[in-house]
């Protein structure tokens, strides 16, 4: 298979596995998100249920009715329900409706007398939908900052004229930033005490006064306390929950509904399902009673869009840096792969090229000698076959001791070099005499490693010094903490050349290439040297060559 078509399968594989995870990370995150919406707006519908009730029964000398009118407004409602755009309105027994949900925002008035009146204002009608939104983020911000000169929080501010049904046509609206300017401990309680500067100024776009509801009383910097909200941050100003509140509204759908139960059919078959709709109907002894009717449209996935992004954004990332990684891995795998196919199909032409050479002297003797050519050389002949038949068996014994050495499973102990250097030079100590070749040796170190690789690796190096050192010349073994060299006057090796003497089937220059051998010493030690993570080197020094590795 070819490198890129792995590349684009480990792709493809990823980009599948990042999506089937993905998507079932994303599709449990909606299903417990719903199902914690759909309890709430339980929770929420059932809490609201129990505290209109409660209203219902607050004044025993009242019906309850009365009391429901009496004491739920619209600001009582929207903080009753200021939960995924639940919507509500309460109706009487005939279906006339006594108050619903909506999008003003409300504020406390402190009456002449000292008593409270809720008015409010809706904020579509005086803003534009950015000032709406930056109001409402200002309103909701709080700091648990106690230092001083912090903002705390901000106030949301109206001044304008109120209408004869409570209603604020406002002259300005506006935010104050309660700054700290002192916080402690009293009593074992924490204060912090604020104080107020201007902030933002919102432009009001439509301040008149309607003719048929005459203006009763002007205010002046009177605080927003209740901001209508659908749920997640959102306010109720949208023209979906504007929907919502029209559909739980309708009177005729709530009779069509009434009706079904009546006679006893599905009172869902009586509606339509645009959206969530909940009823909920109560009657008191006396035969007087009330419904309340709740209706929400909760979509999950647009709610959580802001999350699923971070979830895909975020898994994408994780895929693509483990995706990198992974390639990486193959591509270096892949390229060590590719070096070990070259090396071997280099190792095996070079193996061919010298066995055929020595194959051909055989045959070419062999043949002379059944054929009885020159018999007077046939002893020759037969000399030539059994060296060239030693040079065989030399290339393969080194192939195979090769083969040893990079197969082979390191056994660590501690030795001295210098016996272990004098043990292996005492094989070539007769062949050093025979050429006048001076040998010393100098320092001594001990060293952890493999001693057959190390043994094989010195080995190796003064097999390397003997070839190519001159009659008469000199072999030094210099031993240092931390280092081994070993030194040959003679013929040097061109710089340029240096580094690949470690590669195998490879001699220096024509002058080595003359010389007997392999070529697969050098190749031999490195690897030995790779296993133990040494360092090993080569370069021309003092008219002489010198070969070294560190531990």
């Amino acid at each position: 298979m070819k490198d890129a078509q792995i590349y684009k399968r480990i792709i493809v594989v990823m980009i599948s596995v990042y999506i089937i995870i993905t998507s079932v990370i994303s599709a449990a995150m909606l299903i417990s998100r719903k199902n914690i919406a759909e309890n709430g707006v339980r929770q929420r519908i059932s809490q609201a249920d129990i505290m209109i009730q409660q209203i219902s029964h607050s004044n025993t000398s009242q019906n309850n009715i009365e009391n429901i009118k009496q004491n739920i407004d619209t600001s009582t409602l929207n903080s009753m329900l200021s939960y995924c755009g639940i919507e509500a309105a309460v109706f009487d027994d005939n279906c006339n409706l006594i108050a619903a949900t909506n999008r003003e925002w409300s504020a406390l008035h402190e009456n002449a007398d000292g008593t409270f009146t809720t008015v409010s204002f809706s904020p579509n009608e005086y803003l534009n939908k950015q000032d709406i939104e930056k109001a409402a983020e200002k309103f909701s911000y709080s700091s648990s900052s106690n230092t001083a000169g912090d903002i705390s929080s901000f106030s949301l501010k109206v001044t304008g004229n109120i209408t004869d049904d409570n209603k604020i046509i406002p002259l300005s609206i506006y935010t104050e930033k309660n700054i700290i300017k002192k916080s402690g401990q009293s009593y074992g309680q924490n204060f912090i005490s604020t104080y107020a500067e201007p902030d933002t100024s919102f432009a009001v776009i439509n301040n008149s006064t309607p003719d048929d509801n005459p203006v009763t009383e002007t205010i002046d910097n009177i605080g927003v306390t209740v901001l209508p909200y659908s749920g997640y941050s959102k306010l109720r100003c949208g023209e979906e929950q504007t929907d919502i509140r029209k559909f739980v509204s309708d009177s005729e759908r709530l009779k069509k509904i009434l009706n079904a139960r009546n006679e006893k059919s599905s009172a869902m078959d009586a509606q339509d399902k645009k959206y969530n709709y909940t009823l909920s109907s109560y009657k008191s002894d006396s035969g007087d009673g009330f419904h309340i009717a709740y209706a929400y449209k909760y979509n999950v996935i647009t709610d959580s869009i802001p999350l699923l992004l971070f979830i895909w954004i975020c898994s994408l990332s994780v895929f693509l840096t483990a995706s990198l990684i992974l390639i990486s891995g193959i591509r270096s795998n892949i390229k060590q792969r590719n070096e070990l196919d070259k090396k071997r199909q280099y190792l095996t032409n070079a193996l061919a090229h010298d066995l055929k050479s020595p194959l051909s002297v055989i045959s070419g003797c062999t043949q002379n000698i059944s054929e009885n050519v020159m018999p007077e050389k046939h002893d020759q002949y037969i000399r030539t076959i059994t060296q060239q038949t030693d040079k065989m068996s030399n290339i393969i014994s080194e192939m195979l001791n090769m083969s040893k050495t990079d197969e082979a499973k390191l056994s660590i102990r501690r030795f001295s070099l210098k016996d272990l250097s004098l043990k292996i030079w005492s094989e070539y100590e007769i062949t050093a005499r025979n050429n006048d070749i001076n040998f010393i040796i100098e320092g001594d170190s001990s060293i952890n490693a493999d001693k057959n690789l190390i043994s094989s690796v010195i080995d190796n190096f003064l097999t390397n010094a003997l070839k190519f050192t001159n009659k008469g010349g000199c072999i030094k073994i210099n031993i240092t903490p931390g280092r081994f060299e070993v030194y040959n006057s003679g013929s040097s090796v061109p710089d340029d050349l240096i580094e690949k003497i470690w590669d195998a089937y490879t001699m220096a220059d024509n002058s080595r290439n003359s010389k007997s051998g392999t070529g697969l010493g050098l190749y031999i030690a490195a690897s030995a040297l790779k296993k133990h993570n040494f360092q090993y080197g080569a370069s021309n020094i003092n008219n002489g060559f010198s070969i070294w590795f560190e531990f």
